[in-house]
């Protein structure tokens, strides 16, 4: 193959084709690969059991000597897409199996990912509303540490993560008993999945192992069954959760019981109050629902008022933390509290759960979850039409809104990526853009752009095209045939679009409209509207 065509910026100098990955599109990776456009990177790095994807990805970063996550992407020659994004978000692990030799169900098994039922870590559901990305990218620094003793290959790429860290309700190592976390003891500065060294912090700096837990573990490890697919033994109400729906519900009884109708935030909170009020929720509500009715009438004996006064006077935080999205989860808790209310012969002119709370998800943790300022939010669920309810409490949309809005965030990119996706300049983005060739999501400040609309853009005015290698005779690229024919691009896009106008081939090793090559003598005989 001519050297020529191999990129100058991989260290080694030569054995990924430049560009391969710029034709690929994630709905046409198997094809790519039978007909041989991907590569192994030059540099390898062992791959483990229990790895995410993300973090093989990052080992990789660090063997070929980058400094930052983006850098492997550009080195690889992705363009147009954000390769590192795709990939901590558990999608586009085809195309990093086939650089790094790693076997794609493995890293499948332990990957987070985004589906139409949830979220998912491989085959086991973590929950079906919603998962705090705030506590993405925690370690457990004594792993690491027997990681470099273990582990062969270089120092630097040995230590590796596991995919059960990112799962927020697990608090401890289940080996070590120690804390999880992405920050260090002095600054405090959190890491994330994008902090490519597992060892360091966000300011770079090295991680400390911090106390081990001296609470009961039984909730810890039995989250930790569920996870690897083993019996969790947790009862009928806690086993028919998904996992980290169980953890969050265990920690909101757990606190009730170990501090009363008045319990802190989880922020709050040490690593060892957290892990007792695991294990007292597992063990409360383990034996559904009699030990819960048990802690229900103790709260209501530690009322001074008695059984006098509504039900956030009785129960305290817990009735406040259903009324603000844990009702929305955990219907079967709600129902169990309202009857309870009701056996003590209260009465109150106000339900204890209303039915808009129980089928809501608060916009506060939507954005949480997905890393989005809650007024942006508020104004991608506006712009799908979804109602945003005020009333009786915080801001929240319906289960099924707070999905649609999930699943097109997850999508969203600004301007420049999006431009860089369909392989144009800002200033040409922006001149389609302007004649509503391309728009934003609808109803945000700042304009974000759907990836699936922009590929299927690209697919729409490539359709019918036969792949090449060679550009043909008299063709150009879209871009380049719209300058040279002196025809506004806005025009020649619509008129592929509209049918009167062919494209001539699909280049590979291009993107986006560069891969569109045009024939430049029926650029000139199309009549433009």
């Amino acid at each position: 193959m001519p050297a020529s065509i191999w990129p100058s910026l991989l260290p080694t100098g030569d054995l990924l084709e430049r560009g391969c990955l710029a034709c690929v599109e994630r709905r046409s990776v198997t094809r790519a690969r039978s007909r041989g456009y991907l590569s192994a990177l030059p540099l390898r790095v062992r791959t483990n059991l229990l790895e995410p994807g993300y973090g093989l990805y990052n080992r990789m970063a660090l063997r070929h000597g980058c400094s930052e996550a983006y850098e492997l992407s550009e080195m690889i020659g992705v363009r147009g897409l954000n390769f590192a994004r795709e990939v901590s978000l558990g999608r586009c692990l085809d195309i990093l199996s086939s650089l790094s030799g790693a076997d794609r169900t493995s890293l499948e098994a332990s990957s987070i990912s985004l589906s139409d039922k949830g979220f998912h870590l491989g085959s086991i559901q973590l929950s079906s509303d919603s998962i705090s990305g705030a506590l993405f990218g925690r370690v457990c620094p004594r792993c690491l540490e027997e990681d470099l003793d273990s582990k062969e290959g270089p120092d630097l790429c040995r230590p590796f993560r596991r995919g059960f860290w990112d799962v927020p309700h697990l608090v401890i190592c289940p080996i070590h008993s120690v804390a999880l976390t992405n920050c260090c003891n002095s600054c405090k500065v959190g890491g994330n999945r994008r902090q490519i060294d597992p060892r360091r912090c966000g300011a770079g700096h090295l991680i400390q192992p911090g106390a081990t837990a001296t609470a009961s573990l039984s909730g810890q490890n039995y989250l930790f069954r569920r996870l690897s697919g083993e019996p969790g033994g947790g009862g009928r109400f806690l086993d028919d959760l998904p996992v980290n729906d169980a953890g969050r519900v265990m920690q909101a009884v757990g606190r009730s019981r170990l501090f009363g109708r008045e319990w802190s935030a989880v922020e709050r909170c040490t690593v060892d109050d957290l892990v007792a009020a695991s294990s007292a929720g597992f063990e409360t509500l383990a034996n559904w629902p009699n030990e819960l009715w048990h802690l229900l009438d103790e709260l209501r004996e530690r009322n001074s008022g008695g059984s006098k006064g509504g039900p956030e006077r009785v129960y305290g935080s817990l009735t406040r933390w259903l009324q603000h999205g844990g009702g929305s989860q955990f219907p079967a808790l709600a129902s169990e509290l309202a009857n309870h209310y009701s056996a003590t012969g209260a009465k109150t002119r106000h339900p204890l759960i209303s039915d808009v709370q129980q089928s809501a998800v608060t916009v506060w943790s939507l954005a949480l979850e997905t890393g989005f300022a809650r007024e942006r939010i508020e104004q991608v669920a506006a712009g799908l039409g979804a109602t945003v309810i005020r009333a009786h409490g915080p801001p929240r949309v319906s289960v099924e809104e707070a999905q649609r809005v999930r699943a097109l965030l997850s999508r969203a990119v600004k301007a420049p990526a999006a431009a860089a996706r369909l392989g144009l300049t800002l200033d040409t983005f922006k001149q389609l853009r302007r004649e509503k060739i391309l728009l934003p999501i609808s109803g945000l400040v700042v304009p974000l752009y759907d990836v699936e609309v922009l590929d299927q853009l690209i697919i729409e005015c490539s359709r019918g095209a036969p792949s090449t290698v060679e550009p043909p005779p008299n063709t150009l690229p879209l871009v380049r045939a719209s300058r040279a024919t002196n025809r506004p691009l806005h025009r020649v896009v619509t008129a592929i679009l509209g049918g009167d106008l062919r494209p001539a081939a699909r280049l590979q090793g291009s993107v986006g409209f560069g891969s569109i090559l045009i024939d430049v003598t029926a650029v000139f005989a199309t009549p433009y509207r």
